[in-house]
């Protein structure tokens, strides 16, 4: 927090869209921003950037999936882009966003390449290969170095087009696409009809983990062989009339292990090399993201949005549970966590609050 003093955080009120600084002793509002651009609107701010953020830092987020580029420091938005991108896809490569096109049925799906700067677009591809009739989307999408070249780049996603009364994917894919020349490096077959088409993947050496339904897989970057696979239940274990699924995206620590969460309200950690599963833990609610917040915790939103959870990273133990503060609140984690003062700074969709820490973190 900037000089340890204040905190910015983004809200959608019922008129107008504002950015406050907090003071983070006793969370007075400090000043705030009216955040507005010509045709913004006062639609809603993308609930993943709702939470807290540094007062000074500059975010791109979205309001009604069009992604814009603001200054935390006065609320300014620096530019707009008139284009509806899926929220929680685009991706930070250097000074460029890379994002994924794909809001009803009826749209063409497409990648886009912008310039992170100045809002403006630099490259793109549009999908055209869906059968008469069908359209699909670009989802959950990545970017890395070219394996056979660091001066290109890949963009990993998945693609698919939908079912002919548009209920569902007829067909989904996971596919590697050289940035360059547009080409298809390779391409794997997901589950029909999943409910993680648009879980963003992680890049770990040279794998690339997904999320598929109710099982997380790797891929070798180059070849798109799969190198392993995780399913974290016995038959016996299924729900009656359905199957697991795997909620929120994965995140990766910088020693190579694994986050991830189920609708059957578990939480897993997997070792990125091998997919070994290290720990598992659960009965905290059905989990909405996952974020490493240092000092070797977890922060995991569950419990529908009901709390934050904080676990032991390395263990699974259960650390602490931070409610919500608002009856109508929902939280999607997006929480700060101050390492010289044991404190966690969050936002519930109406309310900010402050948690202090009693207890040891158990350290990275």
């Amino acid at each position: 927090m900037e000089g340890g003093t204040v905190l910015a955080f983004l809200h959608n009120g019922d008129e107008v869209n504002r950015l406050f600084h907090l003071d983070t002793a006793d969370g007075s509002v400090v000043d705030s921003f009216v955040v507005d651009a010509p045709g913004f609107g006062t639609g809603r701010l993308a609930d993943e950037v709702g939470g807290t953020a540094r007062a000074g830092e500059t975010y791109v987020t979205f309001i009604d999936r069009w992604p814009f580029r603001l200054d935390l420091s006065d609320g300014a938005v620096e530019w707009l882009y008139r284009e509806s991108l899926r929220p929680g896809t685009l991706t930070a490569d250097g000074d460029e966003f890379f994002g994924t096109r794909f809001t009803d049925w009826d749209e063409t799906p497409a990648v886009y390449q912008l310039d992170a700067v100045t809002g403006a677009a630099i490259d793109s591809f549009i999908f055209t290969n869906y059968p008469t009739g069908r359209k699909g989307g670009a989802e959950g999408l990545v970017v890395g170095l070219a394996p056979d070249d660091d001066s290109d780049r890949v963009v990993y996603f998945s693609n698919g087009y939908v079912t002919a009364d548009s209920a569902g994917y007829a067909r989904n894919w996971l596919q590697a696409m050289r940035w360059s020349d547009k080409s298809i490096l390779w391409r794997r077959s997901l589950i029909e009809d999943a409910s993680a088409d648009d879980r963003t993947p992680i890049l770990y050496d040279d794998l690339l983990i997904r999320p598929d339904a109710d099982t997380i897989h790797a891929f070798d970057v180059r070849s798109g062989e799969k190198r392993w696979s995780y399913y974290g239940w016995t038959d016996s274990d299924t729900p009656p009339g359905g199957r697991h699924f795997l909620y929120a995206n994965p995140v990766l620590s910088d020693d190579g292990l694994v986050y991830f969460g189920s609708s059957d309200e578990e939480y897993f950690c997997l070792e990125a090399a091998t997919g070994r599963e290290v720990w598992r833990a659960g009965e905290r609610g059905a989990n909405y993201g996952f974020q490493l917040i240092g000092d070797g915790m977890l922060a995991v939103a569950g419990s529908s949005g009901s709390a934050t959870y904080l676990y032991d990273r390395h263990t699974g133990e259960l650390l602490a549970e931070l409610p919500k503060v608002s009856r109508n609140g929902w939280i999607w984690v997006g929480v700060h966590y101050d390492p010289a003062t044991r404190r966690v700074y969050g936002y519930d969709g109406a309310r900010a609050y402050c948690y202090q820490l009693n207890f040891e973190p158990p350290g990275e």
